[in-house]
């Protein structure tokens, strides 16, 4: 990685947050909210399960017990810095 390239990896709990907060994550070209984690070599993410909601609305995330649900998604993820080119 240069100082210019965003990680290829990430994780929250394991990578800076100053790091994990300026980045912009994409699926099959699709933005991301709620990433946890990331490989772009491995072509994975995990990210919060969110409920449709209409238009407008805040963001529901899935719920089971006490804790918000996670999925594994595999595709194609590529990663920019939010304040980068």
């Amino acid at each position: 990685m240069t100082a210019t390239e965003p990680p290829t990896f990430a994780k929250i709990g394991v990578t800076p947050a100053f790091i994990a907060n300026r980045l912009r994550i994409f699926l099959d070209a699709v933005p991301q909210s709620g990433v946890l984690e990331y490989d772009t070599e491995a072509g994975y993410l995990v990210r919060y399960v969110v409920l449709p909601t209409p238009a407008g609305s805040p963001t529901k995330f899935k719920v089971a017990g006490d804790e918000v649900e996670t999925e594994r998604v595999e595709g194609i993820v590529e990663v920019m810095w939010k304040d980068g080119p």
